[in-house]
């Protein structure tokens, strides 16, 4: 029995890559559906987006008072995934701290409570249910994978908590008539996939053979699918899939070489966290196994980190990803004003 404890937070925005901006909320709880201007989301006339309340507890659009308390769950231990998003977790920590300091969010204290579910979705579920039980959150955010956001998603959005940000980018979060209380984290992956699509079209004109490496899930299932439908009509042939398991921190030495035997054109890889450096050694352990081959690798976006790609070192050279915010390491933005006022904020913080 799950005990509903959500609260209607207006103007909620936090963001999983070491962002959170001002959450608060309204004093008016006597209408259904609350406008976007109110704290709500969806159509509430006016042109303004509203998610309707009336089903929702009695106690899900009472007004914060004092302290919005945040949670999310997270893989602090279990492997590759906890390796890979560790400095997720201590980001959110420290920003949360930095934000409190700084009166961001003025007349509150924001409070994080992490859980671990160890990047296991049967886990999340009862992280999630502690959360709720026994931190009494307001609202959710950042919690990671695919898989882990689904498995909370129909509880959160009965009880109405908001799920925001969910670090994922599979489609099905961005499903409002069904789950008004979800909103997605990261840019869609069939979107991603379409961008991947476009290019290889372009630097291909005659068609091209293409390979397929993902990780056995949600996640990489999501951009295998958008691929395969969208190859056709771009003249891709995809002449080999192959996969890794979630858990599984091994070299794929066995998957890529079956991929270099096809000596395909383009190989798009979906590892998940440190996989992805030790698909991209192994990648070119491949290449310089093969003299002449020399695939148009596209790596997932959630490969693109400062600290994954440094540890691919070489091997990561020449492949192509995307990245939705800007780069505080690159140099030429280091006189952008808020990636200047960025790096001042996690100096002071202690990172590096």
């Amino acid at each position: 029995m799950y005990r509903s404890r959500g609260r209607l937070v207006t103007g909620a925005a936090v963001a999983v890559a070491l962002i959170l901006s001002a959450c608060s909320s309204d004093d008016s709880t006597s209408s259904d559906t609350t406008s976007a201007a109110d704290g709500g989301s969806g159509d509430g006339g006016d042109g303004v987006f509203a998610v309707d309340t009336s089903d929702c507890p009695d106690d899900a659009t009472e007004p914060i008072d004092g302290t919005v308390k945040i949670g999310t769950t997270l893989p602090l231990s279990g492997g590759a995934a906890a390796l890979a998003f560790a400095p997720v977790a201590e980001g959110l920590e420290r920003y949360f701290e930095y934000a409190n300091e700084n009166e961001l969010l003025p007349g509150y204290t924001i409070e994080l409570t992490i859980e671990d579910d160890q990047f296991n979705s049967n886990l999340t579920t009862p992280a999630v249910e502690k959360l709720i039980d026994e931190t009494d959150v307001d609202l959710f955010t950042g919690m990671i994978g695919t898989a882990n956001n689904q498995a909370v998603r129909d509880l959160l959005n009965e009880e109405c908590y908001p799920q925001l940000f969910a670090n994922s980018g599979a489609p099905t979060f961005g499903d409002v008539e069904s789950f008004p209380w979800t909103t997605g984290g990261l840019p869609p992956y069939n979107t991603e996939t379409a961008i991947y699509v476009a290019d290889i079209e372009r630097e291909f004109p005659d068609g091209a053979t293409a390979a397929v490496f993902h990780v056995n899930s949600e996640f990489g299932d999501s951009y295998q699918a958008a691929f395969e439908e969208l190859a056709p009509d771009a003249g891709i042939e995809i002449v080999d899939e192959q996969t890794i398991e979630n858990a599984d921190s091994n070299p794929p030495t066995s998957q890529v070489n079956t991929i270099a035997d096809q000596e395909p054109d383009v190989v798009l890889a979906v590892p998940l966290g440190a996989q992805c450096p030790t698909f991209l050694g192994e990648l070119a352990n491949a290449r310089a196994a093969n003299p002449g081959w020399e695939p148009r690798v596209y790596i997932t976006s959630t490969c693109a980190s400062t600290l994954l790609l440094s540890i691919s070192g070489a091997a990561a050279d020449g492949i192509f990803t995307i990245v939705t915010q800007k780069d505080s390491n690159d140099p030429a933005n280091a006189d952008d004003p808020a990636v200047a006022a960025y790096r001042e904020a996690i100096t002071e913080l202690g990172f590096p």
